[in-house]
């Protein structure tokens, strides 16, 4: 039983340290973009802020 849970921890750490190493493509974007995607992607939750139905 101690070994099973060796094995599994072993596994998930491996899978932790894989996971990480794999590069994430560099995503370049101005300012004014970020602000559209943001309102783009969060207009409902600005109007529930400011009560606008």
């Amino acid at each position: 039983m101690h070994t099973q849970k060796l094995i599994l921890l072993a596994v998930l750490l491996l899978h932790l340290f894989t996971a990480s190493a794999q590069e994430q493509p560099d995503i370049k974007l101005s300012c004014e973009e970020i602000e559209t995607l943001f309102l783009q992607n969060n207009l409902e939750l600005i109007a529930e802020k400011y009560n606008i139905a």
